[in-house]
């Protein structure tokens, strides 16, 4: 079946800088970043970075996955436990945040061609509170507004009207 993923991640670089999404999938590269997916950004947009990628899955197969900074010959993997998402639907989201050697997922939002009979989920991520959030068709539509004291911008992401 054919899956689209979007990823958004926020994550502070510099001008020869650029980051990317490796993981277990041809789409991300098989875990080399010189053949993984490039995200992108712009003065309207940073230190967001987005990307997509679309790439025939079975439903509920299992993806692994890590954003690595790339400078010249120099990558910057993060220090954390890979990332993984099970590909449940046709479209899906997958936003968080990169920020150096400590890592913090902020949400995993899937979603539906068709609209959702529930007009809200629960998540409970580890090391993180419990947040509520609303279906949403696409993370562009989101923005980083708010990080918790004495960690590194664990946001909200809250839609725009």
């Amino acid at each position: 079946m054919p899956i689209q993923v979007y990823f958004k991640v926020r994550c502070d670089t510099h001008s020869s800088q650029e980051l990317r999404i490796v993981g277990d999938i041809p789409a991300l590269g098989m875990w080399n970043p010189y053949n993984s997916l490039t995200l992108h950004t712009n003065r309207e947009i940073y230190p967001f970075w987005v990307g997509q990628i679309y790439e025939d899955l079975e439903q509920n197969t299992l993806i692994q996955f890590k954003a690595v900074i790339i400078e010249s010959d120099e990558i910057i993997w993060e220090q954390s436990e890979n990332r993984a998402i099970q590909i449940r639907y046709q479209s899906q989201s997958v936003l968080f945040t990169f920020s150096g050697t400590f890592t913090q997922m902020v949400k995993i939002q899937s979603y539906l061609d068709q609209p959702s009979d529930s007009e809200s989920e629960s998540i409970d991520i580890k090391g993180a509170r419990k947040i509520y959030l609303q279906t949403s068709k696409h993370p562009y539509d989101y923005e980083f507004v708010s990080s918790v004291k004495n960690q590194v911008q664990l946001g909200l992401w809250k839609r725009q009207e």
